[in-house]
């Protein structure tokens, strides 16, 4: 495969591509190949690639993927490849929301609170409905649950995932 044009990103209507083919590229806000790298490229065409979500989101959701909390740390290495039987991602934006854990083919959010959300259950009960309009099951545990609990917590969730834990 040929390497992508500097400063280029496929997705766009803007240009027919310069290679033919019919493909369409949009010009992408990349200060130049040599100097952004390929990770600022792979950013870059990863934001168009979702373009209902907000780019602050996606940038956000990636941030928290990289300093998550222990007990989001410990329950995605029981979730992580499949191991409930289903897949997870997490720090997943749906709609305006970052969701710790989400199995969208099981229509599946896993939420883990932390001691803020004792403060906020308004705006916390607001979201979770918004979420369960989408469709989805929000399940809720807390950190202690997690930490504590934390085979109790996967019955749960592979309870509602419909799979055998």
């Amino acid at each position: 495969m040929l390497p992508p044009l500097v400063g280029e990103v496929r997705g766009g209507d803007d240009a027919p591509s310069p290679r033919g083919g019919g493909k369409r590229w949009r010009r992408c806000s990349l200060p130049s190949w040599g100097r952004a790298g390929v990770g600022a490229f792979k950013r870059c065409f990863m934001s168009h690639k979702h373009p209902s979500t907000p780019p602050h989101l996606l940038t956000h959701a990636r941030r928290m993927r990289r300093s998550p909390t222990p007990a989001e740390a410990k329950l995605w290495r029981a979730l992580r490849g499949k191991q409930l039987g289903v897949k997870f991602r997490r720090q997943q934006p749906i709609d305006r929301y970052i969701v710790d854990f989400c199995c969208f083919a099981k229509k599946v959010i896993v939420e883990v609170d932390g001691d803020i959300h004792a403060l906020q259950e308004q705006a916390d009960s607001a979201r979770q409905k918004e979420l369960e309009a989408l469709g989805f099951t929000v399940l809720r545990f807390i950190n202690d649950q997690v930490l504590k609990e934390l085979d109790a917590v996967l019955c749960e969730i592979a309870r509602h995932c419909d799979v055998e834990a």
